[in-house]
């Protein structure tokens, strides 16, 4: 049986006869160009986009953490002492209902990910990327530390992911936040996940069955 709530950010579907959760966001994409920049959007360049950011999302996100549940329900007696995944993607949709509008500006041959910054705008409930975006690269934080690699497209999807007061996973990489030090953190320069990135995904797992809590267990921190 599927478990499922429409969040004001994304779909959570618990199945609980996979012991398996999925995660996705509806995008409704605006294709713009860069200053400069005058050949329109193909099909094909559109579609190479969307495949590569869903792919970086599935990649980054997807199969690295595990959940287990307890409670008085049958569901949790059921799963113990099992682990249940928990995946997430993207799904390019052209017409509303959408959770974001996504805009996405085609850059220069010679763009980096800096020329453009992105970001995400949770009051106006859009996310702006570039196509900058779908190379690696290696920005410092306000502590002067590097990088070893950062993916834009799957550090703005966490941004994506809102608590229910609707504020979103903060950046990491201010001097501002109690986890600047966190350098390898995907929320601040990094590529790794952490625990509290996902608080606001397993607050919602626990409204979905009376009796039934979702914890993460791994990763660790």
């Amino acid at each position: 049986m599927h478990h499922t709530k429409n969040t004001s950010w994304g779909i959570i579907d618990f199945d609980d006869t996979a012991g398996a959760v999925f995660v996705q966001q509806k995008w409704l994409y605006q294709w713009m160009l860069w200053n400069g920049v005058i050949a329109h959007w193909t099909y094909q360049e559109k579609l190479r986009f969307h495949s590569i950011a869903d792919k970086q999302i599935w990649g980054f996100l997807s199969n690295k953490l595990r959940l287990v549940v307890t409670g008085a329900s049958p569901i949790a007696q059921r799963f113990a002492g099992r682990q249940i995944g928990l995946n997430f993607d993207v799904k390019w949709v052209v017409t509303p209902p959408m959770h974001w509008t996504v805009i996405v500006w085609k850059m220069p041959p010679l763009a980096n990910p800096t020329t453009h910054i992105s970001y995400v705008d949770i009051a106006t409930k859009t996310i702006h990327l570039d196509t900058a975006d779908l190379e690696p690269y290696h920005p410092s934080n306000q502590a002067g530390q590097p990088s070893a690699g950062f993916n834009a497209v799957p550090h703005e999807f966490l941004h994506g992911i809102l608590s229910g007061n609707q504020t979103a996973n903060p950046d990491e990489y201010l001097n501002t936040s109690p986890h600047i030090a966190d350098t390898p953190s995907i929320m601040n320069i990094g590529r790794e996940l952490r625990q509290r990135h996902f608080a606001a995904v397993v607050a919602e797992l626990n409204t979905l069955v009376p009796n039934l809590r979702f914890q993460i267990v791994s990763p660790i921190s």
